[in-house]
């Protein structure tokens, strides 16, 4: 699949990551970022001036040092040891309200990561910015992010801690190179397709407020007791729309192709399939199979067993005031 505009990708992003809403001072110049790296640039650097307006957040660290002029607690044990009788030094341990805590040292850090990433001008507006942060940097992983707590005191850092994360999750190691780089998320098939369907639920969670809308676990219709029921695949719906007495069932679908020798993917129909009739809903269930595409348009139905079936396809290569209107449209076969 060939590329999908950096505008399309930048309302999918924000969709998909709750936290990072559309910021229309940067869809005034989207069309001149080559990449999403530097698109994520300006994000960052639009959040962090934010930030800096706001003032940094901070929390009393414990600091143990040797030290001349006594501070807080003498550590006898440690203020013994030869070393200090010969400096006549004193180790003491003290409390610190400084700003060298972990959200900021993972802002820094993905601020220099990015500079070797983006274009000359970009990268000097970040440059720019590290004169605010006199602290250390850290490695970053996902265990850095998932120790962060939020809190009253902190929560306006959630929106650049999300860019953060999200520029984090879309590098990937290069072993040849012996660097990390931006792997091109547009043409990764492996981040696609997990973004589609992010953005697909989002976005009906966010633009229809009189449905239902969420992706529950379907359980299989047993007959029987089986007590290996359990070595059965796991059917865990993309979305599902409910309204007053119908569903409907959406999976969705990033493949190169629609159609495999002549006909839809086999494997696609038997699964939406299965989520229909194991649906324990009361009303009418219909499904789906919901496509991106960049340009193909399928606006299949089907009826088996007195069931509606879909398969309709989602342009991304289109306006998004056309993707937004296409979208409501499938909302609206409920």
């Amino acid at each position: 699949m060939s590329e999908i505009p950096i505008r399309n990708i930048y309302y999918m992003l924000s969709y998909a990551y709750e936290s990072l809403n559309i910021d229309e001072n940067i869809l005034v110049d989207i069309d001149n970022f080559k990449d999403l790296p530097n698109l994520l640039a300006r994000v960052l650097l639009n959040v962090i001036n934010s930030l800096i307006k706001r003032g940094f957040f901070r929390k009393y660290n414990i600091i143990s040092e040797d030290t001349l002029n006594i501070r807080g607690k003498i550590n006898i044990n440690q203020s013994f040891k030869s070393e200090n009788i010969i400096t006549k030094k004193l180790n003491c341990e003290f409390s610190e309200f400084e700003k060298n805590i972990l959200l900021n040292q993972i802002i820094k850090t993905t601020i220099i990561n990015l500079i070797k990433k983006v274009d000359t001008s970009i990268a000097r507006k970040l440059k720019k910015l590290l004169i605010y942060f006199n602290i250390s940097t850290i490695t970053l992983n996902r265990q850095v992010f998932n120790k962060l707590m939020w809190n009253r005191s902190n929560n306006h850092y959630k929106l650049p801690i999300q860019v953060c994360k999200l520029i984090y999750n879309l590098e990937l190691p290069e072993e040849e190179i012996g660097d990390n780089y931006f792997k091109d998320f547009i043409r990764d098939p492996n981040k696609l397709p997990h973004l589609f369907e992010k953005f697909v639920l989002n976005f009906y969670k966010q633009e229809l407020n009189n449905i239902k809308t969420y992706s529950p676990y379907i359980n299989w219709n047993q007959t029987s007791n089986n007590s290996n029921m359990y070595k059965l695949p796991t059917m865990m719906t993309d979305i599902v729309l409910e309204r007053r007495n119908r569903q409907l069932i959406i999976d969705t679908k990033f493949y190169q192709s629609i159609v495999k020798n002549n006909t839809y993917h086999s494997a696609n129909i038997y699964q939406i399939y299965s989520y229909m009739n194991n649906s324990t809903f009361k009303g009418k269930v219909s499904g789906m199979l919901l496509y991106a595409s960049l340009g193909e348009e399928l606006n299949e139905h089907f009826e088996i067993d007195k069931k509606d079936f879909y398969i309709y396809t989602l342009n991304l290569n289109d306006k998004w005031t056309n993707i937004n209107k296409r979208l409501h449209e499938i909302s609206n076969l409920l």
